[in-house]
């Protein structure tokens, strides 16, 4: 199906200045199995949706607010290590996780 991965990192942006803005110590965990392929201005095409979902990582980045990258697909995509980069975040290929292995990577990376 589609991937708006732009607009859940934009959303996450959003809510992650919020948190700061009361005092919080917010961090972004991106959980997909699939590379962006939904652009932020709700057209399917994969190049404008992962220079869209590149950008919002950029600005993550920006903004110094901690993240990593959970790729859970049964084969890593290697858009997704890029994505990890710009957003200066951990990229972590977990094929067929599970509560306990997310919780695991999850508490290693942070």
């Amino acid at each position: 199906g589609g991937t708006p991965l732009a607009a859940g990192l934009k959303a996450a942006l959003d809510l992650a200045q919020q948190a700061r803005g009361r005092g919080l110590t917010p961090t972004i965990i991106t959980l997909t199995d699939g590379r962006a392929n939904i652009a932020l201005d709700g057209t399917a095409s994969r190049v404008p949706a992962g220079t869209d979902a590149e950008l919002m990582a950029q600005h993550i980045a920006a903004h110094n607010i901690a993240s990593m990258v959970i790729d859970v697909s049964n084969r890593p995509h290697r858009a997704l290590e890029t994505l990890s980069s710009r957003m200066m975040a951990p990229y972590i290929a977990l094929p067929r996780a599970n509560a306990q292995k997310l919780s695991q990577a999850v508490s290693g990376a942070l």
